[in-house]
């Protein structure tokens, strides 16, 4: 929860000199392309998913010199409005923590085994992780 983030945040901050604290929360929009979107649904592999997080964080963590990092992703339905992803960082700066936080959603869009099945008004899509959608239709029939 963002009121967890927050409480070690405050720790960090006074016990570690971490003073930047950045959060992204990444949210289902609707519309989409001009079409509304119903919902989203989030298929997880969560094994795979929870080991890519660890190895994001380490690697954000080791290549920007941010001391804390965590990530969390939403699975099942979601409503346009739903949070689907959070990233909270910590650093000593917002220099390191603004480049950490940029490659770290990158990496979390593109490689975590998350997939993203969207619910249009004029069907049901996959959309990868640079947008690009495929409709659910097209993948049925190979």
């Amino acid at each position: 929860s963002i009121e967890s983030i927050l409480e070690d945040a405050r720790k960090h901050a006074g016990e570690e000199g971490l003073g930047a604290l950045l959060i992204y929360i990444g949210i289902v929009k609707s519309p989409v392309d001009g079409e509304r979107v119903d919902s989203l649904h989030y298929e997880v592999h969560r094994e795979y998913s929870i080991k890519r997080f660890h190895e994001i964080s380490e690697e954000v963590k080791r290549k920007h010199g941010v001391s804390y990092v965590r990530i969390y992703h939403a699975e099942g339905d979601l409503k346009p409005g739903d949070p689907a992803m959070i990233i909270a960082i910590q650093s000593r700066g917002r220099k390191e923590a603004l480049e950490a936080m940029r490659e770290a959603i990158e990496m979390v869009k593109h490689t975590t085994g998350i997939w993203k099945l969207e619910s249009r008004e004029s069907g049901q899509y996959w959309i990868l992780g640079d947008g690009e959608k495929i409709s659910r239709r097209e993948t049925a029939h190979h």
